[in-house]
């Protein structure tokens, strides 16, 4: 009984300087031949590790099956993300069949609302940003296409002095080092 790889989420719906609204997610698999009882508990903390939000969920899972489950939590006073200012929050998601953990997962996100509009274009938080993008490839130049960390960081803040506020990744997926960097 776990959490399904890349099967925790969590979307803000809605964000003002008053109230955020939040979706949490799960997949629990089961791979036991007996269906299974679990509980999904969440809980939201911000920057400093504080809990602002808590959720919980219980489900049965089939022999063999895969359930998804959701929740919606409200954090009030959220610090929104931005392009100057990207607050991240953490989402700890505990997987458990009665007093037993059974997986547990760890997801940093930002809070923060955005559209596309024709007349505005991209809408931040209610703000339009004009996107000055740039194109970078997977690896790191001389370093390879082996995942490093810092080198993702130091990525990210070079094209940030440059004054790009986004990126396009080309050939291969990014690494989540560099997705964690960006954000």
């Amino acid at each position: 009984l776990h959490l399904e790889p890349w099967g925790v989420g969590v979307t803000p719906l809605e964000a003002d300087a008053a109230l955020a609204r939040v979706r949490v997610a799960a997949e629990v698999r089961n791979t036991r031949t007996t269906d299974a009882e679990a509980t999904v508990d969440w809980t939201v903390r911000d920057g400093e590790g504080r809990e602002v939000a808590r959720a919980q969920a219980r489900l049965s899972v089939a022999a063999g099956g895969l359930s998804p489950v959701e929740q919606t939590v409200a954090i009030a006073s959220p610090r929104r993300w931005s392009v100057e200012a990207p607050v991240l929050y953490r989402l700890e998601t505990r997987l458990s069949d009665g007093d037993r953990e059974r997986d547990r997962e760890s997801t940093a996100f930002g809070i923060r609302t955005l559209r596309f509009t024709p007349g505005e274009g991209f809408v931040l938080n209610g703000e339009p940003v004009r996107l000055k993008g740039g194109c970078v490839h997977h690896d790191c130049g001389l370093l390879g296409a082996q995942t490093l960390g810092r080198a993702e960081e130091r990525k990210v803040e070079l094209l940030k002095a440059s004054g790009f506020n986004a990126v396009r990744c080309a050939h291969n997926p990014p690494s989540p080092a560099f997705l964690d960097a960006c954000d």
